[in-house]
């Protein structure tokens, strides 16, 4: 796996906190169970939902743009976990960039259209 590369990358070339930085990530995909394939037709339809994507664009500082649109957001179809697991997803994604592999992200919270339903209890 690139992963650790990736870890040292986004800690400006820091052995020590790539080095802390890795387990951490590593366990946050041991705990939204990123490699279960019981979880895949979720993820499936979670990405299909467009309700976070990454818009390949960047800011002034090479930052990833990363567009939340709030009004896609439905919890009977998806749990606030499947929700989490999105965003890892996406998140580690935009890493395949290696322009990208930065400490940083911009996160375009869009709530044009959202309403009451659209919130997740």
């Amino acid at each position: 796996t690139k992963l650790p590369l990736w870890c040292l990358r986004a800690r400006d070339h820091s052995v020590a906190k790539a080095a802390e930085l890795l387990p951490r990530v590593l366990g946050m995909m041991e705990e939204l169970e990123m490699n279960n394939s019981d979880h895949h037709e979720q993820l499936t339809v979670d990405l299909e939902s467009q309700l976070l994507v990454n818009t390949g664009a960047k800011d002034a500082h090479g930052r990833p743009i990363l567009w939340w649109r709030m009004r896609y957001q439905d919890s009977r179809r998806s749990s606030a976990r499947g929700q989490a697991r999105l965003a890892a997803t996406v998140l580690l994604h935009a890493l395949h960039d290696t322009d990208l592999q930065r400490p940083d992200f911009v996160l375009l919270l869009d709530n044009s259209g959202s309403g009451i339903s659209n919130i997740n209890p």
